[in-house]
């Protein structure tokens, strides 16, 4: 697993895994549970990651850096 980003909070991280679903990229946001429960956790544990594939990361961050753009 690669992190493609990392944000601070949930819904910016829900956003890019929704946006890499769309093409077909699964990922995976191994933070949410933790954040989910105390959102003051995010800036401790250095943000909430969204994580893919290795093999579909590179995919992933032009994706990511679209996103941005």
């Amino acid at each position: 697993m690669k992190t493609v980003a990392s944000v601070n909070w949930i819904h910016e991280a829900d956003l890019i895994r929704m946006q890499l679903a769309a093409h077909d990229i699964e990922a995976w946001i191994p933070d949410e549970g933790m954040v989910t429960a105390n959102p003051l956790l995010n800036t401790a544990i250095g943000g909430i990651r969204v994580q893919v594939r290795d093999e579909d990361y590179d995919e992933a961050i032009t994706i990511y850096k679209d996103m941005q753009s």
